[in-house]
Parts: C-alpha cells; sequence; structure tokens
C-alpha cells in the first residue's frame, strides 16, 4: 500500500473567450464557457497513483466542510482517510 500525506485542495479550471478588451484598463473580459474540477496538491498525487495501478493508494489530509471538501469526500472512497478541518471553507486554485 502507498500512503499519501499531504495538502488536499481542488484545483478548478476555468475556460472561456476573451472578445473585449475593458475599458477602464488593458485587462481583458473573459467570457466563461466551461468548467472542470479536479483533485490538487496530495488529492492529485494520490489520483495519478491509482492511475497507474499496481498497489492500493491511502490518501490523509484534511479538508473543509464546505461543497470542495465534500467533493473531494465522495471523491476519494475507502481506503482514503479524509479529514475535514476545523474550517467551513478550504484551499482551491482556480
Amino acid at each position: 500500500m502507498i500512503i499519501v500525506i499531504g495538502d488536499i485542495f481542488v484545483d478548478e479550471w476555468v475556460t472561456g473567450e476573451s472578445k473585449k478588451i475593458a475599458g477602464d484598463c488593458p485587462v481583458p473580459i473573459h467570457e466563461e464557457i466551461g468548467r472542470e474540477t479536479t483533485p490538487g496538491g496530495a488529492a492529485h498525487v494520490a489520483e495519478l497513483l491509482e492511475r497507474v495501478g499496481g498497489e492500493k493508494v491511502c490518501l490523509i489530509g484534511m479538508v473543509g466542510t464546505d461543497d470542495r471538501g465534500h467533493w473531494i469526500k465522495r471523491k476519494f472512497d475507502f481506503p482514503h482517510f479524509v479529514v475535514y478541518g476545523p474550517s467551513e471553507s478550504w484551499t482551491s486554485r482556480r
């Protein structure tokens, strides 16, 4: 069994188009077309190890009690030990 211990967070990939520039500063205005959510940090490592197969992977880390924390908890079933942390929100990266 491989044990992965570390920071667990969610990566959110937002795709879209920029067809114009903001009037008050030179910043593109992004129109969202799609969104994909993937495990990040130690959760990403655990997912990759599961994909290559061979041995069972155990993920140990903390997540919040928000929607992203529940998503991670549903994503990884036993034998993964995902512990809810003391705060309601947790790390996500966009």
